[in-house]
């Protein structure tokens, strides 16, 4: 996932602390990977803003937790995410003004 990411010329990190993603961030595209807490205040915050999510089909064991993961795009080529990520999961587009628009593997 840090190569995909990388080929959209973002950064990727894991976000454990929910605040984490408003640190920092200059406004240049990244990709942020965070519990898919979708019941919680902060991931539906930090959704909000994101250009595109991927839901993850499976586990990323390196953040040693019983949850999925979300792995979230801020960025102005969500297209080109959907390209890097399809094959991790379904990805999402945000449509903004209205409802997210989906998109398969």
């Amino acid at each position: 996932m840090a190569r995909a990411a990388a080929g959209l010329g973002c950064g990727f990190r894991g976000a454990h602390n929910p605040g984490a993603y408003r640190e920092g961030w200059d406004g240049r595209p990244a990709v942020i990977v965070t519990n898919n807490a979708t019941d919680t205040d902060w991931w539906q915050d930090l959704a909000g803003h994101a250009s595109a999510m991927c839901l993850v089909f499976a586990r990323l064991y390196w953040m040693s937790t019983l949850q999925g993961q979300t792995v979230l795009y801020f960025g102005d080529d969500p297209a080109a995410f959907r390209a890097a990520f399809r094959r991790f999961g379904w990805v999402v587009v945000a449509r903004r003004g209205g409802a997210a628009g989906t998109a398969g593997p």
